[in-house]
């Protein structure tokens, strides 16, 4: 495996697009009426002092798959120019903007760039800008207050798309059996997958592990006890072997993992850790690789890193968008009736479309994070797998993912 030292000033630039609170909160609401990849950038003096702001990779990739400009066949030197809607003060306007290649060293392309007509006038130094695109049009939304009124976004994109009809009958279905106490499907002993099995038989599921959502292939649902403080699963996937150079599931259980100490595992090594944007115990931890669109997986001592897992974008971003075209997120008491175990479901948080770009930052932030959960026998064949998924920090942390949440009344039966 190969070993890198950590870069200081890498970690500096990668922490400078990340939003702040404020801007967080302005994220959520652009969120709401507009739901395509996004990439964020955070104005520096010489950005605004030369007037040319760098086209990362994703941006160059955003711009080509929309069909607004292709950086790989401009020529260098030539300015190409393109209409580009910006956010304003005053609302929006329809900006010349200009895409290019400078001229650079023999043998070299010169490294891509933009530059929006008379930008300087309306943003400052330090402010964090929203580049998405819309009808097969570039949009630059500055991350202010005055800019990112309801009234501003609704001009440019129309208003905030309502639930789809499916959503409504799995809610309807729902409110069929809320306040009711409904017997456990494993009514003599407590599990924690107990509550979602419950919920799935009550409406009709069969209770397996699907590709797609769990209603229909629209909605997927995700059950919890009330009072659960248990981050949220997002979907199980582990990394693409063929590149990572740990090879299995069972080598890194048994290059990471610690001797089991489970009765019923001895013998076996264990991995059940949390991975996030910093060094866990085991030394691991996550980065997001626009440029190689991967998210990468490390271990590191002291100071030194060695790529252990990867993931592609592509495929981390079709799970995604596959398990969550819309979530039913169900919360039930449980109580012991005759000795028996049963499930009052009364609270119901509806999200959508969660964005793959949204997704990553939250991955750089430290809210998404990667669950190993499970553990090899060192000298044979026994495993045990509870699922190795991503999963969000905690629920309070759904709208940063999800943008818009509902929370539905349940009216319980007679």
């Amino acid at each position: 495996m190969s070993e890198m030292t950590i870069s200081n000033q890498e970690q500096v630039s990668n922490k400078n697009f990340l939003p702040k609170d404020n801007e967080k909160e302005l994220i959520k609401k652009i969120q709401k009426y507009i739901r395509n990849s996004h990439h964020l950038i955070r104005l520096t003096f010489t950005m605004l002092d030369k007037s040319t702001i760098d086209a990362s990779k994703p941006i160059c990739k955003m711009l080509y798959d929309n069909n607004i400009f292709n950086y790989d066949t401009a020529v260098d030197g030539d300015k190409n120019y393109k209409d580009v809607i910006v956010l304003n003060n005053d609302g929006h306007d329809l900006v010349k903007t200009s895409f290019y290649r400078p001229k650079a060293k023999p043998h070299k392309k010169g490294d891509p760039r933009f530059w929006p007509r008379g930008f300087k006038k309306s943003v400052e130094q330090d402010t964090l800008i929203y580049i998405t695109t819309f009808e097969n049009t570039a949009v630059i939304i500055p991350l202010t207050q005055s800019v990112c009124t309801d009234s501003y976004l609704e001009s440019v994109f129309g208003p905030i798309a309502s639930n789809v009809d499916i959503v409504q009958e799995l809610v309807n279905k729902i409110k069929v059996f809320s306040g009711r106490w409904e017997k456990s499907c494993s009514p003599s002993k407590k599990s924690p997958k107990d509550v979602g099995d419950t919920l799935e038989l009550l409406l009709g599921l069969d209770i397996n592990n699907r590709g797609g959502a769990d209603y229909k292939n629209i909605v997927e649902l995700k059950a919890k006890r009330s009072g659960s403080k248990t981050a949220d699963t997002l979907f199980s996937q582990v990394p693409d072997w063929d590149l990572s150079p740990i090879k299995s599931v069972r080598d890194m259980m048994l290059t990471y993992g610690y001797p089991s100490k489970h009765e019923k595992r001895q013998g076996y090594k264990d991995l059940f850790v949390t991975v996030s944007n910093t060094p866990n115990p085991q030394g691991l931890f996550l980065e997001v690789d626009h440029d190689a669109e991967q998210v990468v997986q490390y271990h590191v001592v002291d100071s030194k890193k060695e790529i252990t897992a990867i993931w592609l974008f592509e495929k981390l971003q079709a799970r995604l968008i596959e398990k969550h075209p819309n979530t039913a997120w169900v919360i039930a008491d449980e109580m012991l009736i005759d000795g028996e175990y049963h499930f009052n479901y009364n609270k119901l948080e509806l999200t959508r479309n969660p964005i793959f770009t949204q997704f990553l930052s939250l991955i750089e932030q430290g809210i998404v994070r990667y669950d190993w959960r499970g553990g090899h026998e060192i000298d044979g064949k026994g495993r045990a797998d509870k699922g190795h998924a991503f999963r969000l920090r905690s629920p309070k942390f759904r709208d940063e993912l999800f943008g818009e949440s509902e929370n539905v009344p349940l009216i319980c039966s007679a």
